[in-house]
């Protein structure tokens, strides 16, 4: 897929959705202001992820995610 950039901010989405999957050149994600409260393994499918925002959710997670981008602005 050539999708680039995703915006799903103000959506209430309580889990990220596995539609993701397959979004290889995927730079851009935008979950903020949800209710997600856990990231899937799907995440680290997306290696091209270069921006994530998961402002304002219902979160409980450490920096293990973001070592498996290098290259994520936070």
């Amino acid at each position: 897929s050539n999708i680039k950039r995703i915006n799903l901010s103000n959506n209430l989405i309580e889990k990220i959705p596995k539609s993701l999957e397959g979004l290889e050149n995927l730079t851009h994600l935008d979950l903020s202001f949800n209710k997600i409260k856990e990231i899937p393994k799907i995440i680290n499918q997306l290696t091209n992820l270069k921006y994530l925002n998961l402002k304002s959710n219902r979160l409980k997670l450490g920096f293990e995610l973001v070592k498996n981008f290098p290259l994520i602005e936070l």
